[in-house]
């Protein structure tokens, strides 16, 4: 059995991991997962020199699912964070 301080102090050293990042109708779907919890996820939107468009707070849907809604069309990178603060990046590549 793992106590409540092990398993904290495992998480402080692994960062979320960002599985993948979708676009569907409109909005922007994210699915990132931890060892115990992400805190957040955001999402930001550059234009293709790299100007910050906007940058989004993701709301929790179910599972490992984080969703935002853009105004903006451009290329969209995801950060998660979990409770220790460790950060994870993701880029979207579109075919």
């Amino acid at each position: 059995m793992i106590s409540a301080y092990n398993m904290a102090l495992a998480d402080s050293s692994h960062p979320p991991v960002i599985h993948r990042i979708l676009r569907r109708d409109g909005r922007i779907l994210v699915q990132a997962s931890d060892d115990v919890l992400v805190a957040k996820v955001n999402v930001s939107v550059s234009d293709e020199h790299g100007k910050l468009l906007e940058w989004l707070e993701a709301l929790p849907l179910e599972d490992d699912w984080w969703e935002c809604v853009p105004q903006w069309e451009g290329r969209i990178t995801a950060h998660a964070w979990d409770i220790p603060g460790n950060k994870a990046r993701l880029e979207m590549v579109e075919p």
